[in-house]
């Protein structure tokens, strides 16, 4: 998925041209193709999009026969309401199947502060609705259902898809596949960045509190007549962090020492771990690259994926540190695709792409 616009297909770690999709939600800066969600039984997918920044819209297309590319014909609207006055930012974009087969949505407060708390707006939540029935017949910008147990499902006059609310830009967020804890990261301000973790079966309806608290400090406007809110399980100050990345709790196999552990990242080119220590929890720099990161996927098979600015790379095990090879597998031409051009296969391992200037990564040593 590329924020322009494109999906593509990839195959043996290799990015397959021309693209099986091509939407009309293409962007740049925090708008754009957003994310994409794929149904637990495979038969569509949803995307997340921002079209022509003046509202948010999730979309389902059914999921095309292998080689095939998708029929653009199969769109579906499923939910699409306004962006809401401020300005072009704050779109959030993640978008998942919880454990109990919900939809997930997480949105941004769109530049505006005063959204997270309106109760009455989808806008600086997450959001869970029921994607395999329709509660609104008659309305063709949502063709889903409430789930019973949302908290406000039967208020009248409030947004009834809300799950949890009182976020600023909650990016990237993920379900443990072990447990089903829900982290959730939210982008700060001008103070902190705030990873927040709910045990798996937390009811809906918690309030993380922006713009009254940014992390677990007073907001911009202070904190008079504000709800607490719920208080982040770890917030990290400016300047030491810049717009956090939510990652993955990381159960693969190949890097056996990091599993059970919590990967983030953030905008200004750092991965770190994050692991209880007793009582309280333990972050450590992993590594650093030369590129902004900008989201961490996880593979059906539990293994780590890092989205840069050109590129996807694969987390692999480093025999020489015991910690994260910088050599990561990026997508690129191989021998046989037209553009392959062997000069620049400077590694001579049959492909060209970010594995030739791995030289140019920065790995930090094991528990810096």
């Amino acid at each position: 998925m590329l924020q322009r616009g494109f999906i593509h297909r990839v195959r043996d770690e290799a990015l397959e041209e021309p693209p099986i999709l091509t939407t009309t939600c293409g962007g740049a800066g925090e708008a754009g193709l957003l994310g994409l969600a794929i149904s637990p039984d495979s038969t569509c997918f949803y995307t997340y999009c921002t079209p022509q920044l003046r509202r948010i819209l999730v979309a389902r297309y059914t999921m095309p026969s292998q080689g095939e590319p998708v029929d653009a014909a199969t769109e579906e609207v499923v939910f699409q309401f306004p962006r809401r006055p401020g300005g072009g930012n704050h779109n959030a974009g993640w978008i998942a199947f919880g454990p109990d087969g919900y939809l997930y949505i997480a949105t941004g407060d769109n530049g505006a502060f005063d959204n997270s708390q309106d109760l009455t707006i989808p806008n600086g939540k997450i959001l869970r609705i029921d994607v395999s029935r329709d509660d609104f017949p008659d309305d063709p910008l949502r063709n889903f259902a409430i789930p019973p147990d949302n908290p406000f499902a039967d208020a009248p006059g409030l947004e009834p898809t809300i799950w949890h609310y009182g976020l600023r830009n909650p990016w990237r967020c993920s379900f443990d596949r072990e447990t089903g804890d829900f982290w959730i990261t939210d982008v700060g301000n001008g103070l902190r960045e705030e990873i927040n973790v709910l045990p798996a079966g937390t009811p809906g309806g918690v309030n993380f509190g922006w713009p009254c608290y940014e992390g677990a400090i007073p907001g911009p406007f202070g904190d008079d007549g504000c709800d607490p809110g719920a208080a982040p399980l770890i917030d990290f100050p400016h300047p030491f962090f810049r717009a956090i990345i939510g990652g993955y709790v990381y159960r693969g196999s190949a890097i056996p020492h990091l599993y059970g552990k919590y990967i983030f990242a953030d905008l200004v080119n750092r991965i770190f771990t994050l692991e209880r220590d007793g009582d309280s929890w333990k972050v450590r720099l992993l590594m650093r690259t030369d590129q902004a990161i900008y989201s961490i996927s996880e593979a059906p098979d539990g293994e780590l994926y890092v989205c840069t600015s050109f590129a996807a790379w694969k987390l692999v095990p480093d025999p020489c540190r015991d910690s994260i090879s910088a050599l990561l597998a990026a997508y690129g031409a191989c021998a046989g695709d037209a553009a392959y051009n062997a000069d620049a296969d400077l590694n001579a391992d049959g492909c060209v792409n970010l594995s030739d200037l791995a030289e140019a990564l920065t790995i930090a040593p094991c528990g810096e």
